[in-house]
Order: structure tokens, then C-alpha cells, then sequence
């Protein structure tokens, strides 16, 4: 009954985070900032958008038909931001509707993916060629030969250096491996598949010997969100290609998550050595805090797993996690926050910012829990 309230809760969070009118209704707020960090203002996030997007086909298909509207005004805002070339803008600012005319590769991939599996329900051609353009962008204009991604482009023709934990040449592309197969699955053109088996075989080249994927080829501390993106892309390769290699990394990579979780369920934000330079840089916060999107992708990276093996000590694990993820849930008086998940913790500080795709993925998390028996094909469809 706990974990059934704080789905309830989280879902109705979420849902408040959708802008319901003007020019770019149907995106979602990058989050809530409260306290001494509510001057910070809000901001239509086109990566959540999709998250969003994919969240609201799941809650359709269990039978929230009431939500189809909000889905398609999801997927109007993100064709209404992408830009001629394919890419996706970042977001817009809210409530001035000024598109941010900056174009990530990670937020474009997420966007196409998102398409994609809304075109499966309703094969509308505009969803489809939104997302082969996107995809021959990222394959073309984003990729670099050896399978890693540029990360910022300027809308004008030009990639433009960019050296946080998101940014070239960075794990966290691993999960663009997602979007590609699928622009495969729907078009049957080999590029794509050939692109994410580069993109996988680069990201398996990060990867450590404890099974953590180090940020990036220049530096080797490990961003604990990063690191669970890579490991979905390459739990998603080996779902669609079935690559042993594949599988055996995200083995090693959700047994690092399981050996550096904390005792309270949780888990660092970041690992190994960072220069003051590198966390300046990066906007990391100057102690090293507990973030809930990783905690709860770990969540769904160890019930995938959980699903292939039947390791008791995934299962135990995520259930530890889940602990975690209940007590970051606000549960106070104040109704704008009701539901929401605090974005990072340390003891009994909680920093004031939520974030919607923290509450996206610990709905996701939580709802693995609710039903551990699904198959690994459910959940890959589900969650990715």
C-alpha cells in the first residue's frame, strides 16, 4: 500500500508538470525549485518532454485513456521544436516561450525514441519522418567514427566544444544506442543498426575493470547518472541484437552499482578522483550527495537484470533502493511539491530542487517493484 500511494502521488506530480496552454503546451518543466533556490526559473526541457511523452503511453496503455490528449500535445511540442537539420532545440524558457536555440545529441535522441514508440500505437507518417530526420542527424552530422557522439550543436551548422559529464565523447551517449535501434526496427536501414552497434562497442571501451564506465576517454571519475545510461544502451543492444558482449557488460556495470550502493539504499553521485576544476565546471555540488534519478535507474537496471538471472541479490538490492526512494519523496503540506521526489540528498539535508525525470524513473523503479515478475522484454519495452 506504501509503494501504491507514492505511484499515485508521484503520477499526479508529474502530470502537474505538463504546461497545459500557449505556444509550447504539451512539453514539461524541467522541475520545481523551492526555497532559497526558488529565484532559479523554470524551463520546458525537451529531453523530459520526451520521458513525458513515453510515460504518458504507459499510463494509456494501463488504462488512463484520458491521457491520450496529453500525449499527443507531448509529441506536437517536441515536433514544433525540432529544427530542420533533425536535432531537437533544448527546451524553451517558460513563461517568456523563448525556444533556447542550442541543440543537444543526448535530448535528440531521447525525442526520437520517444516518437518512435508513440508511432508504434499510431502510425502517423509526421512521427515517423520526425525521427528518420533526427536519426540521420545523429548518424551523420553527430557521430564520430569510432562510434562516440559530439554533444552540442549550435542550430547553424556548427558543433560547438563542450567538456561537462554530458558533454563529447561522454558515456552517457551510450543510451542514443536506444533511439538508433529503434530508427532501425521502424525503417529496416542498416545505418542505423551500424551506428549503434558503434556507438556500444565505444561505450564498452569506457568501461573499467570494477565495471563502472568512467565519464568520459580524458577522465575516469565516474558520474553515477552517466554510468546508467550507459548501461541501459547497452541492456537495449542486447535486447534487439542479442550480442552476448553486450549483456555482459551490463552485468558488470549493474554489479559495480550493487557493490558502491550505500547503506541507506543509496548512491553517490560521483566516484573516483575530480579535479576542483572539473566540479566547478560541471556545476557539481561541493560534497558529494545522493542523487535520486541514479538511485532509481539503478532500480530498473537491476530488475532487467533481475529478469534475465533471478539473482536474488539484484532483487535485494533494488528493494534496499527502494527505501531510499520513498523517504526523497515529499509527503508535507505544501500541494505544488506533494509527491515529488527531492533531486538529491546527503543525511538529513535535502536540497530544495525536484526534478520531473527523477519522478519519472522512480515511478518507473517503482512500478518494476509492484511486479517483479515481468519478462525482460516487458520491461525493455516498458522503460526504454
Amino acid at each position: 500500500m506504501k509503494i501504491d500511494n507514492a505511484i499515485k502521488n508521484a503520477i499526479n506530480w508529474f502530470l502537474s508538470m505538463q504546461v497545459r496552454s500557449g505556444n509550447f503546451k504539451g512539453g514539461f518543466l524541467s522541475g520545481i525549485n523551492f526555497g532559497w533556490l526558488s529565484h532559479v526559473p523554470p524551463f520546458i526541457y525537451s529531453e523530459i518532454s520526451g520521458y513525458g511523452l513515453k510515460m504518458l503511453l504507459n499510463l494509456s496503455r494501463d488504462g488512463e485513456h484520458h491521457l491520450m490528449e496529453r500525449v499527443m500535445a507531448a509529441a506536437g511540442f517536441l515536433l514544433k521544436v525540432q529544427c530542420n537539420e533533425g536535432a531537437f532545440a533544448h527546451g524553451v524558457l517558460h513563461p517568456q516561450n523563448s525556444l533556447v536555440d542550442t541543440y543537444y545529441t543526448f535530448d535528440t535522441a531521447i525525442c526520437t525514441s520517444a516518437l518512435l514508440d508513440l508511432y508504434k500505437v499510431y502510425p502517423n507518417e509526421e512521427f515517423l519522418d520526425s525521427s528518420k530526420k533526427a536519426g540521420y542527424w545523429l548518424v551523420k552530422m553527430a557521430q564520430n567514427d569510432d562510434g562516440s557522439f559530439k554533444s552540442k550543436y549550435d542550430g547553424h551548422g556548427n558543433f560547438v566544444k563542450e567538456s561537462k559529464w554530458y558533454g563529447d565523447r561522454c558515456c552517457l551517449h551510450g543510451k542514443n544506442v536506444i533511439s538508433l535501434l529503434k530508427v532501425w526496427e521502424n525503417t529496416g536501414e542498416s545505418l542505423f543498426k551500424s551506428s549503434a552497434e558503434r556507438a556500444a562497442d565505444w561505450i564498452r571501451s569506457l568501461q573499467l575493470p570494477d565495471g563502472a564506465f568512467k565519464v568520459n576517454d580524458e577522465e575516469n571519475y565516474i558520474f553515477t547518472h552517466a554510468h546508467c545510461y550507459a548501461t541501459e544502451g547497452l541492456l537495449y543492444a542486447y535486447y534487439m541484437i542479442g550480442e552476448s558482449d553486450y549483456l555482459s557488460a551490463a552485468i558488470r556495470a549493474g554489479d559495480w552499482l550493487m557493490n558502491v550502493q550505500e547503506d541507506d539504499g543509496g548512491l553517490l553521485n560521483l566516484y573516483g578522483n575530480i579535479s576542483l576544476i572539473s566540479r566547478a565546471r560541471n556545476n557539481i555540488f561541493p560534497v558529494r550527495m545522493k542523487p535520486v534519478d541514479a538511485v532509481a535507474q539503478a532500480i530498473r537496471i537491476w530488475m532487467a537484470l533481475y529478469s534475465l538471472s533471478g539473482d536474488m541479490d539484484l532483487l535485494e538490492s533494488a528493494h534496499k533502493a527502494v527505501n531510499f526512494l520513498l523517504r526523497a519523496q515529499y509527503s508535507k503540506g505544501k500541494p505544488d511539491l506533494q509527491g515529488g521526489f527531492y533531486q538529491q540528498l546527503k543525511g538529513l539535508f535535502k536540497l530544495p530542487v525536484m526534478r520531473t525525470w527523477s519522478c519519472i524513473f522512480s515511478i518507473e523503479a517503482l512500478r518494476l517493484l509492484m511486479d517483479s515478475n515481468q519478462e525482460f522484454d516487458e520491461i525493455m519495452q516498458q522503460i526504454m
